[in-house]
This record gives structure tokens, C-alpha cells and sequence, in this order.
């Protein structure tokens, strides 16, 4: 639960700043890294490959802006042919091994999509508190 609350609150203040006008809103993809091609895809075009080339600007550095559907949108990069996340962007597990990148895009004047808002308080346990408890229950 509390894995569950930190991505939902990661993702909810990485993207409170894409409040934007318009049905659909600028969003920027960008590639930090050696590679000679990368691409971009996801929820916004069902995953298609090749995806949307990124714009290379120097050797280490690729974007490209696309005009995005107000929503929650997953997405993958492909860096030289294989499929990658960023770990500069938030990030939804899907099972135990399938990671993807997402991004909230909001609609005008920040309607369209919208998060649950976060749990009013996180408790997180650790390892002093837990053997507080061992020392209370006699365990």
C-alpha cells in the first residue's frame, strides 16, 4: 500500500505543473543517453511501432512534442531498436516485470483528466518501530 501511495503521489507532483488550454496539450518526450535512434510509444497511439521519432539535438539528448488528449498516458521509449523506460519520469508497474513511464496530461484550464487525491496521512513501519512492537507483543 505504501509502494501504491508514493507513485501515485510522485506521479500527481510531476505532473501538476502540465496545466495547459486546448483539447489537446503539448507534451514533451525527451531521451537523456548514447543512441543513434529513439523513438517514442504508448496508450496515445495503442502502442503502434515504430513509434514517434525523438529529434536528435546532441549526442546525448532527444526529443520531440506530440499534442496529446487530456488523460493518463503510458509509454515506452525504444533506444536503437529496444524498448526502455525513463528513470527520470514516473513510473507504473505493470505485473512483476513490465515498467512504463506515465504522464498526466491535463485538459483546459486543468479539467480532463484528474487524480485521486493522496491518502491523507502514510505510515511507514521501520525497523526501530518494528522492533518496538516485537518488544510490546513480547515477540
Amino acid at each position: 500500500m505504501a509502494c501504491r501511495f508514493i507513485q501515485v503521489v510522485a506521479l500527481h507532483q510531476a505532473t501538476a505543473s502540465l496545466v495547459m488550454g486546448g483539447s489537446n496539450d503539448a507534451c514533451s518526450f525527451s531521451w537523456n543517453g548514447l543512441a543513434q535512434q529513439v523513438e517514442v510509444a504508448g496508450t496515445f497511439n495503442d502502442w503502434r511501432t515504430p513509434g514517434v521519432p525523438l529529434q536528435k539535438y546532441q549526442d546525448e539528448f532527444h526529443m520531440v512534442e506530440l499534442m496529446l488528449p487530456p488523460g493518463i498516458h503510458q509509454y515506452k521509449y525504444t533506444v536503437d531498436g529496444r524498448w526502455s523506460h525513463s528513470e527520470c519520469a514516473p513510473v507504473v508497474k505493470i505485473g512483476m516485470h513490465n515498467v512504463n513511464n506515465v504522464v498526466l496530461v491535463k485538459g483546459d484550464l486543468g479539467g480532463g483528466a484528474r487524480l485521486p487525491p493522496p491518502p491523507a496521512a502514510l505510515v511507514v513501519q521501520t525497523s526501530s518501530s518494528v522492533a518496538d512492537d516485537a518488544v510490546h507483543t513480547g515477540t
